[in-house]
């Protein structure tokens, strides 16, 4: 039975989205961490615009300094949450595209000259790499998440655009059509003899747990100084 696009892991629809015409694509690694510096622009822009809005009530000198501030981090915070990068499957293309709010185009490919591996990886966890390749070059590549769940969003993306999908751990280090009969990466594991076992990595993501943090702390501090003020 053929995956529907709902079936697929929370991680995976993260990585793979749909654009206006319905084409999939995957998200670039510089939107992604652009929107993480956006994100953590909140943390201070937070502060400023409580600290202008406390001045500016109180008639206090500093609420035009912290009024620019707030203007100047929300500046910095727009733009980065505007980046946008994406690897988007059109029929016989890959198309590289990217930009801020408008999409540009960078790169294209023929579908024959691209494929999708699942590549181990070393780290803290079991797991795998995705990898999409232009002229055996990587051109982007994440930890999805569980390896059945890489291995379940490279046939999806194979089913959907015919594109090629290999196994690169289990004959480790040769390259294998994913759904061979030699094929095994869905639990990515590795015979004694083909080396180490490998793992996936963190997520750069966990970054964004200083944003609830801090924005906690500062409300507590708030009020408790306004508790002892009172």
């Amino acid at each position: 039975m053929k995956t529907q696009y709902r079936d697929l892991s929370r991680q995976a629809r993260y990585h793979l989205k749909q654009d206006e015409n319905r084409r999939y694509y995957l998200v670039g690694a510089n939107q992604r961490h652009f929107t993480i510096f956006g994100l953590l622009c909140l943390i201070p822009l937070a502060g400023a615009v409580i600290m202008s809005v406390i001045s500016w009530s109180d008639g206090s000198g500093e609420r035009y300094f912290f009024l620019a501030s707030s203007l100047f981090l929300s500046m910095f915070a727009l733009l980065f949450l505007s980046r946008r990068e994406r690897f988007t499957f059109m029929g016989s293309k890959v198309n590289h595209q990217g930009g801020w709010l408008r999409l540009s185009q960078f790169n294209n490919w023929q579908l024959e000259n691209c494929s999708l591996s699942v590549s181990p990886i070393i780290g803290h966890q079991p797991g795998c790499w995705l990898e999409l390749k232009a002229h055996s070059k990587t051109v982007w590549r994440n930890g999805i998440g569980t390896p059945e769940q890489t291995v379940a969003l490279a046939r999806f993306l194979a089913d959907e655009s015919g594109i090629p999908v290999f196994d690169d751990v289990s004959a480790w280090p040769e390259s294998i059509p994913l759904d061979s009969p030699r094929g095994k990466s869905q639990t990515c594991e590795l015979n004694e003899a083909s080396g180490p076992a490998f793992y996936t990595e963190g997520s750069i993501w966990r970054l964004v747990y200083v944003f609830p943090v801090a924005l906690s702390v500062s409300a507590l501090l708030y009020l408790s100084n306004t508790l002892l003020q009172g």
